[in-house]
């Protein structure tokens, strides 16, 4: 093991994963079917793999933590949780490899729930987002702290059998998960239709022997008000949506700076 490995021990996941031969032989399959060489199809698995690699870093997750409290604390009065389905959930992940599948209305969710595990000793989340959260500097920071940025859509049969099988990989760690069910924020506050791919993948690794059991854990983020529901107006009039950026980040921060009542995670 080399220096960098012993320095991030997620990338020796990924490289036992490169290896391995589930994967090679689906790599060897998807080279068949598209009549592509085998050698250049791993070298593009393996960039994929890199993307999505994620790991934990105890200083840059506490750090994440404290910027989650201090973005909600000025405009949110506290982050309500229910004590009883907290302790309940303590023992489920302490029972079983579990997903927690969240509703999405805004930006903030992600934040109320890394927070909230924190706070009331949960183990952290791994988190699956869209790879337009990535930007410079925080995409470096959040892959430190057990994120994992995915393409959505697309027809890429290469990325489609990585993702899976690095799925695959997260859950045989017993890693508990989380993404939003609904694959995007709802702009009318009513629960979009599920985005599905995600879940297959964990029903293959289900059937792949991968895992014995899983716990799917549906999970509700809401708001008395919620500033960005200016932003869904806007959209709904024709506005285009804002692109995520440095820019984009701190003129977000800026505008939750306010009064608006309570979070509620049920």
């Amino acid at each position: 093991m080399n220096a960098t490995q012993r320095a991030n021990p997620a990338s020796v996941g990924i490289e036992n994963l490169a290896e391995s031969l589930e994967f090679r032989t689906a790599l060897a399959e998807v080279a068949r079917d598209s009549g592509r060489d085998e050698a250049s199809v791993v070298a593009q698995a393996r960039r994929y793999l890199h993307e999505l690699r994620s790991g934990h870093s105890d200083l840059v997750y506490s750090w994440l933590v404290r910027a989650g409290r201090a973005l909600l604390g000025s405009g949110y009065a506290r982050i309500d949780y229910d004590p009883a389905q907290v302790a309940r959930m303590r023992e489920l992940l302490r029972a079983s490899p579990a997903v927690v599948l969240s509703s999405h209305k805004s930006y903030l969710d992600g934040g109320a729930l890394t927070v909230g595990f924190h706070d009331h000793g949960l183990p952290p989340l791994t988190v699956f987002g869209g790879i337009n959260m990535s930007f410079w500097p925080l995409g470096s920071l959040w892959r430190r702290a057990n994120m994992v940025f995915i393409r959505r859509g697309g027809d890429d049969a290469i990325y489609r059998c990585t993702l899976r099988h690095y799925l695959a990989h997260l859950v045989s760690q017993r890693r508990p998960l989380q993404w939003f069910i609904e694959g995007t924020r709802s702009r009318t506050g009513k629960l979009g239709p599920p985005r599905l791919g995600l879940l297959v993948y964990i029903a293959d690794a289900y059937r792949d022997g991968r895992i014995e059991d899983l716990q799917l854990v549906p999970v509700a983020v809401s708001y008395d008000q919620l500033q960005e529901v200016t932003e869904y107006a806007g959209e709904a009039r024709g506005a285009a949506k804002s692109a995520e950026s440095l820019g984009w980040l701190v003129r977000f921060v800026r505008a939750q700076r306010g009064r608006f009542g309570a979070v509620y995670v049920r």
